[in-house]
């Protein structure tokens, strides 16, 4: 990828790719005793329908 003369640190260039991924949000949940404390993720992803979210997730993995 060729960088544009005025690219400066800690800037970012930005494709024109299409990104079906519109929202994607995330919960963690904390369950169980003081000895033994577990944790659930919750990933929540919106598309614009082009993909289904388990799809999506795998593309940009």
């Amino acid at each position: 990828m060729k960088l544009p003369k005025n690219f400066q640190d800690e800037s970012y260039s930005i494709d024109d790719v299409l990104i079906p991924i519109q929202n994607a949000n995330y919960n963690v949940y904390f369950y169980g005793n003081e000895n033994k404390k577990k944790m659930i993720y919750f990933l929540k992803i919106w598309t614009n329908r082009s993909l289904a979210p388990k799809i999506a997730l795998h593309e940009v993995s």
